[in-house]
């Protein structure tokens, strides 16, 4: 094979990859925006998260709160002061 078919057949794949491409982003560029829907969406999955991770959790027994904070010593010691007092 010539260089000239080399450079020929080349061509030819780079512009059937061109071809390729800009296929896809027309496919892309017929998907109609709806902002509603974006809203909608939004508004579905701020919902989801508000139900499943609550800002405030249960009321955790103290001894749960030394554990978890057991490699924080002034937050410990407040902790075990709590501890103390109430119970």
């Amino acid at each position: 094979m010539s260089i000239q078919e080399q450079n020929s057949e080349s061509n030819t794949i780079k512009n059937n990859v061109v071809i390729e491409e800009e296929k896809k982003e027309s496919k892309l560029n017929d998907v109609p925006f709806d902002p509603d829907l974006v809203d909608k969406q939004h508004e579905a999955i701020r919902k989801e998260i508000e139900e499943d991770s609550p800002l405030i959790s249960d009321i955790l027994p103290l001894e749960m709160l030394e554990f978890e904070f057991s490699d924080n010593a002034p937050f410990l010691i407040k902790i075990r002061v709590w501890i103390f007092f109430f119970l």
